[in-house]
């Protein structure tokens, strides 16, 4: 649930699972609600990005109150970015620009 309400928005999406998509679903609804382009999975464009870019994302990161206890590892193997949550598995990304990073499909 994502509740905005200054704009009297509540977006609300309910599923049988246990994982981050309902919650990723209930943004991009929220931002098509503002009136912002979301671009699909199946839009994305990779491009090649120099490790000396990539190199300067790696590290651990702290969500903060967006998510206590929970950290993102971020490490580059082979040139690419991998990413890493608290007690998950890795998960390749790849690059929409040098600044944005999304799951490889």
């Amino acid at each position: 649930m994502i509740y905005f309400p200054d704009d009297n928005l509540t977006v609300v999406v309910l599923a049988n699972l246990n994982e981050q998509a309902p919650q990723r679903i209930a943004g991009n609804l929220a931002r098509v609600a503002h009136g912002e382009t979301v671009v699909l999975s199946s839009e994305r464009k990779e491009i090649a990005v120099s490790p000396e870019i990539l190199r300067q994302y790696v590290g651990v990161y702290d969500l903060g109150q967006m998510a206590p206890n929970y950290k993102m590892m971020i490490t580059l193997e082979n040139g690419q970015l991998i990413a890493q949550a608290s007690g998950g598995g890795q998960t390749p990304l790849s690059a929409g620009s040098e600044t944005k990073f999304f799951p490889k499909a």
